[in-house]
């Protein structure tokens, strides 16, 4: 129908204008990846496609293009610790990071820095979010995650992290 192109026309116009805006900027990207992260913290907006997408578009623009690599592993880890519905948006970030910008180093260093988080007996909400961004992860990039298994082996004995793990059978 008519509203599909329609749709694939605003999401060529808003890449189009963050691809000019980042091109613009020569300080610094805040301005457009705060306002991107502002927005994924609120469910309702993540639940739109065209909008999970943009956010997902900024924040690769910025990591491949513009250093803000640093930035964004400290954002995304700290999505998953208070943000229990950005698990699964933050894995196909970095998903889309990884294929479609081929920058596999942030979700890298995600991984490796979740490898080395202690994870407390009395939280429920963090383990289970970083289990499920695990998982999603894993099901969507899973060579990504195979390199950096053996990192994450550690957290087999944890009875914090993974016991929350969703399994599927």
């Amino acid at each position: 129908s008519s509203s599909i192109p329609r749709a694939h026309a605003i999401t060529q116009v808003c890449f189009f204008l963050l691809t000019q805006a980042f091109a613009c900027l020569t300080r610094s990207t805040s301005c457009l990846t705060r306002p991107a992260y502002q927005i994924s913290e609120s469910d309702t907006h993540m639940k739109s496609n065209e909008t999970r997408l943009c956010v997902y578009k900024v924040i690769c623009l910025a990591v491949k293009h513009h250093g803000h690599s640093l930035g964004a592993q400290i954002s995304i880890m700290q999505s998953l610790q208070y943000f229990e519905h950005l698990s699964d948006p933050m894995a196909e970030a970095l998903t889309v990071l990884a294929k479609e910008f081929d920058h596999n180093q942030l979700a890298e260093e995600i991984l490796r820095e979740i490898a080395n988080k202690n994870f407390s007996a009395q939280d429920t909400k963090g383990p289970r979010a970083f289990s499920r961004f695990l998982v999603r992860l894993a099901e969507l990039v899973p060579r990504l995650v195979l390199k950096q298994i053996s990192l994450l082996l550690s957290h087999l004995d944890s009875e914090v992290l993974f016991l929350q793990l969703p399994y599927k059978t």
